[in-house]
């Protein structure tokens, strides 16, 4: 019996639904019935009676449920162990730069590496959080204003100045009527901008969320409301200045990693960790 089927049966106890079940895995209604059915027949014995409006287990059904979530519990430990082990063997060391620091990461660390093998992928903040909490990377490079997170060390590599960007042609002080040009809560970035508001003393009464620093920058230049933004990339002619007035604030540019561990992936990360930590820069000096 395959696995997954065990998923769909838990998720009808779980939902006591067929509907809900099915909806949560993509599935028609009748598709999961004939899993639940055909599982039923091998099994010889009804899993669920009818309750009211909703599904409840039999009494083999429960006895079911409980080796099934077992199961499950066996097949997700057999595979995170052979991640251990596959990753432990692994000779590239897998990272993900937040693009703001691509350029720098290129410039000042990547060629002091010394053979080390770094396979580098560019993304936002979130992008590179996520690429982290999956373990799809070894380790990753962003802005942030918050903790590293649960079981993840942070090293300084920089700082990054956030600054209140306003149009160069209209350099109007935001008010209570201003709109924020400002990323998603969900978004890394969004705990930079919020802040470096909270700080100035500022409480936006209307936002606009948009995806990236170069959208903010085009609706800034326009005259369309303010933003928050690097000040490095502020006043290079591209229409915005920052908002002399107000304040700034620097963030730390870190790189996040999973500390520990023997394996040879571990030292050569904590090789490249090392490095980075002694050659990233901003900006050339």
């Amino acid at each position: 019996m395959n696995t997954k089927v065990y998923e769909y049966i838990v998720a009808i106890a779980e939902e006591r639904s067929i509907t809900r079940a099915a909806e949560r895995y993509y599935l028609s209604q009748p598709s999961l019935s004939r899993h639940l059915a055909n599982i039923e027949e091998e099994m010889g014995a009804k899993l669920f009676r009818r309750r009211g409006g909703e599904l409840a287990l039999t009494d083999a059904g429960k006895i079911f449920i409980n080796g099934a979530q077992a199961m499950l519990r066996i097949e997700q430990q057999a595979a995170e162990r052979v991640e251990q082990i596959r990753r432990s063997q692994r000779r590239e060391l897998r990272l993900v730069c937040q693009r703001s620091y691509m350029e720098a990461l290129s410039r000042s660390v990547l060629p002091r590496l010394d053979g080390l093998q770094v396979s580098v992928s560019p993304g936002t903040a979130a992008e590179a959080r996520a690429a982290m909490a999956s373990g799809e990377a070894d380790a990753v490079i962003l802005a942030s204003a918050g903790e590293p997170g649960e079981g993840l060390a942070g090293r300084e590599l920089g700082r990054e100045r956030m600054a209140v960007a306003v149009c160069a042609a209209q350099p109007e002080i935001p008010g209570a009527e201003t709109c924020f040009f400002l990323h998603e809560r969900a978004m890394p970035e969004r705990e930079l901008e919020d802040a470096l508001l909270a700080s100035a003393g500022i409480e936006p009464g209307l936002v606009c969320t948009v995806a990236d620093n170069a959208t903010a920058a085009e609706m800034t230049a326009r005259g369309c409301g303010c933003s928050v933004m690097p000040e490095r990339l502020i006043g290079h002619g591209g229409g915005i200045a920052a908002a002399d007035s107000l304040p700034t604030a620097d963030f730390p540019i870190r790189a996040l990693y999973r500390p520990g561990g023997e394996s040879d992936l571990a030292r050569r990360l904590e090789l490249f960790i090392d490095t980075a930590e002694r050659s990233f820069r901003l900006t050339e000096e």
